[in-house]
């Protein structure tokens, strides 16, 4: 026999010797008790484990959710006039006194009467975005995008009002009513147009801007007095 198989021979029986040795599978169960705590704690790692997962995955869709609302949200401000003027014009509000929020009114409630007045025409996109509204006086104001309209009344015994007529043409308009209304057109294209007139012992005022004149003379013709 040569010396590599005397070799191979020689550590083949080691290692048996070394397996039969070792401790049988029912010997190491019982040499091996794992107690009751151990456990319990095993389990209570498990659940933790599992849980601060479950808090991880829940707070990355929170977090991806509000990014993707208020991408959506700014990019619709930034695309719709509409929108962006009333985001402005809620800040406005929180910041004024007395003044109502009227974001959420519906649009088939928008011409409902104004203390005593009714507009029952206002031009196509403008919307009622606030108001204040007493018995002796009040405003109601439409946006739609940068332009705005503005109706104010006020119980009065004339209609003097202070414009300055340095930067306003005068004339004056007759409504299908027969009133008869002051109206200021501004001579720049940032000026804004007033048109005055008197009705049921109030003086109406209706301040636009954007507005041709053919629109601002139909508005003031829908402008009724419920008043007895």
């Amino acid at each position: 026999m040569s010396n590599d198989d005397l070799l191979k021979k020689a550590v083949c029986e080691e290692y048996r010797r070394e397996i039969e040795a070792l401790p049988s599978t029912e010997e190491l169960e019982e040499m091996i008790v794992v107690s009751p705590e151990f456990h319990k704690k095993m389990e209570n790692l498990f659940k933790k484990h599992k849980r601060k997962t479950w808090l991880c995955r829940l707070g990355k869709n929170i977090a991806v959710f509000l990014i993707l609302a208020a991408c959506s949200f700014l990019l619709l401000c930034i695309l719709n006039e509409d929108i962006r003027a009333t985001c402005l014009q809620w800040v406005r509000t929180m910041t004024s006194n007395g003044m109502t929020d009227y974001n959420a009114v519906p649009s088939d409630k928008i011409n409902e009467s104004i203390a005593g007045f009714t507009l029952e025409y206002i031009p196509e996109g403008y919307v009622l975005k606030s108001a204040n509204m007493r018995e002796t006086d009040g405003h109601a104001a439409y946006f739609k995008g940068e332009k705005r309209l503005d109706f104010f009344y006020m119980a009065s015994q004339d209609s003097s009002l202070s414009v300055d007529n340095d930067n306003y043409t005068f004339s004056q308009i007759e409504l299908e009513n027969g009133i008869i209304c002051d109206f200021y057109k501004g001579q720049a294209s940032n000026n804004v147009d007033t048109l005055i007139w008197r009705n049921k012992g109030y003086t109406c005022t209706l301040s636009t801007s954007g507005i041709n004149e053919e629109e601002i003379i139909r508005i003031a013709n829908g402008v009724k007095a419920v008043i007895p």
